[in-house]
């Protein structure tokens, strides 16, 4: 049992502000940075606001299981 505690001591944690991340975004990341507005030229949304959507929709870390 101490093992099994030191194992679930040691899962990697991000600190507050931040996320673990896939190193290649999902299919759902990727379609929620689709969703922003686009207009003719460029997008209408800064970079930030693609990573934010992004990100928003990356799976959550669940310690292995």
């Amino acid at each position: 049992l101490a093992t099994l505690d030191r194992l679930i001591a040691e899962q990697p944690k991000a600190p507050d502000g931040w996320r673990l991340v896939p190193i290649e975004p999902t299919d759902e990341m990727i379609k929620n940075g689709e969703n922003l507005e686009y207009f003719e030229g460029g997008y209408g949304s800064s970079c930030t606001e693609f990573y934010k959507a992004m990100i928003a929709l990356a799976p959550t870390y669940n310690g292995g299981e």
